[in-house]
């Protein structure tokens, strides 16, 4: 800790003996001037920052007692003191009724002056220390408001930062991966612990690189940084390289470092927010660097990510997956009603897969997720399943993201949504003969395309033919051959507007060998022939 000094006195050679004989800087002392007279003393105070000022009393001008009572009156802060000789007694007598308590007889003892000057500087320590607690706590207060939206005037920075105001702001979040896998691990006193080893590393890591950090748990997943006061000279930037740039790598480079060595449960990442020098405006920067960290669900080979640097363009292969929830829907619902966990299991796994490739941000994924589990009720109510309110499950996009901040949570939750779903799912009658007819179904639409029999199914079922139509007409009102015939037209009609195959084509992918059986069924169904029905769809 450095304190500024100012040597007074109207004789330059004393002034100069003053400064340049003393070990100063053994007591943290910065000279930062001399003054021959009181008004010279007044005019650098007025621009330079000062703790202590020494001065002599008997000078020309201006004395030193009066300059110890305008600088009383204008600067508290500043510890002055007075040296004077014996005869001048009575003036340090008038300095103790100003309340100026110290003061040195001429001729002064090196060792003395020292001594009263280490005195002084532990005082204002103390008081700096004080005053700089107190302002931070200020300072975390206003941090915390602001994160929570509300807004009012953010306290001075002057001794916060030892300047007017900091020249460059960042906000910096940082988040532990997989938070709900580990966080039933720890009780609260480890996790009070854990969230005090991060914080400090946090700020170890910003004050080394010249930054002053200020840092609220804004949640117990997410520490929320403000980090001030980089200078451009602590800066080793490439030639040619913007300073934004050039301050965002060194950061980079320190919370990389960071997070390779942290020790705690899961893996630290950080959000940068652009940089910013009015501090009023740190919450809208702090969604900017939550915003950027969303990214890691998607790019896990990144620790560090700045806000308005992302590339979200998925790969042209992947096709959109809007188009094909129909498909996960006709799936999951088909394993719930085999009672296939597994399967459920490696549906979802590969669902959220395919919202990876497509780079799709943990919030967009969870709506997928949400859309498929009320397309999935919706299925199994068509089946008969009754399905209660609270079975149907509540939507992921509750979930906390801070806790549930990664795919692997997602999936995890997901299944045992679904999987709780399939055990509360109620059949409208007793007994197994419900689940058989829904497991026979979901074999005729996986098999439609094939030459299917009835005879095929109930063996496939460990019954008799017999009993299986009886079961099947019970369970459908259809018998068989209707209700092949209509999943065989259902999926033609789909044929026809998805793909350019010729119409003989699709009447064998759908499981009619002869074209002109095929024609007349469709019509039958559909009041229209297969082509005249591929293009009134076209013209539309």
């Amino acid at each position: 800790m450095t304190f500024k000094m100012l040597i007074v006195d109207d004789e330059p050679v004393i002034c100069s003996g003053l400064r340049h004989t003393i070990p100063w800087e053994t007591l943290g002392i910065d000279v930062v001037g001399e003054a021959y007279d009181g008004e010279e003393a007044l005019r650098i105070a007025a621009v330079r920052p000062l703790d202590l000022v020494l001065t002599d009393i008997s000078m020309e001008g201006m004395d030193g007692l009066e300059l110890a009572g305008t600088l009383k009156s204008r600067y508290p802060h500043i510890r002055v003191i007075l040296i004077s000789g014996y005869e001048q007694f009575e003036y340090a007598r008038q300095a103790v009724r100003l309340g100026i308590e110290d003061y040195l007889l001429k001729p002064v003892d090196i060792d003395e002056l020292l001594g009263l000057v280490a005195k002084i500087t532990g005082q204002l320590a103390t008081d700096r220390e004080r005053k700089h607690r107190k302002e931070r706590e200020e300072w975390l207060g206003w941090l915390n408001d602001q994160m929570q939206g509300i807004d009012r005037a953010c306290p001075p920075a002057a001794l916060l930062w030892e300047s007017e105001a900091p020249t460059d702001c960042r906000v910096i979040v940082s988040q532990l991966d997989d938070y709900a896998c580990w966080r039933q691990h720890l009780s609260e006193a480890e996790s009070k612990q854990m969230r005090m080893r991060w914080k400090a590393a946090v700020e170890a890591a910003l004050q080394a690189g010249c930054w002053y950090p200020l840092s609220i748990f804004h949640h117990p997943n997410l520490l929320v940084t403000m980090a001030a006061g980089a200078s451009a000279s602590c800066i080793d930037s490439a030639p040619g390289a913007s300073c934004t740039n050039a301050q965002f790598d060194m950061l980079e480079r320190l919370l990389s470092e960071t997070s390779e060595r942290w020790e705690g449960p899961g893996r630290l990442a950080f959000g940068v927010s652009g940089a910013f020098s009015d501090p009023a405006c740190f919450r809208r920067h702090g969604m900017e660097a939550v915003q950027a960290l969303r990214r890691r669900a998607i790019e896990a080979e990144h620790i560090v990510f700045e806000y308005g640097h992302e590339i979200r363009t998925p790969p042209r292969s992947v096709p959109c997956l809007s188009d094909e929830m129909s498909q996960w829907e006709e799936r999951v619902a088909r394993s719930i009603l085999k009672e296939a966990e597994y399967e459920v299991a490696v549906a979802v796994r590969e669902l959220l897969n395919g919202c990876r490739a497509r780079r799709m941000l943990l919030d967009e994924a969870v709506q997928v997720c949400d859309e498929l589990r009320l397309m999935v009720c919706r299925k199994l109510r068509e089946s008969g399943l009754r399905i209660g309110g609270e079975a149907a499950g509540y939507p992921l996009a509750r979930l906390d993201p801070h806790v549930y901040n990664s795919y692997a949570s997602i999936e995890t939750i997901f299944i045992e949504q679904l999987l709780a779903l399939a055990s509360a799912a109620v059949p409208p009658c007793p007994g197994k003969a419900w689940r058989i007819m829904e497991q026979a179904k979901s074999y005729i639409i996986q098999n439609s395309g094939s030459d299917l029999r009835a005879a095929d199914v109930a063996g496939w079922l460990q019954i008799t033919p017999n009993y299986f139509s009886m079961l099947f007409k019970q369970h459908t009102g259809k018998n068989f051959s209707e209700f092949l015939n209509e999943q065989r037209i259902k999926r033609a009609k789909e044929l026809l507007l998805e793909s350019t195959d010729r119409v003989y084509e699709i009447a064998d992918q759908v499981g009619y060998k002869e074209y002109k059986y095929f024609s007349a069924i469709f019509k039958a169904h559909t009041g229209l022939t297969p082509t005249d029905y591929r293009e009134l769809a076209s013209a539309r």
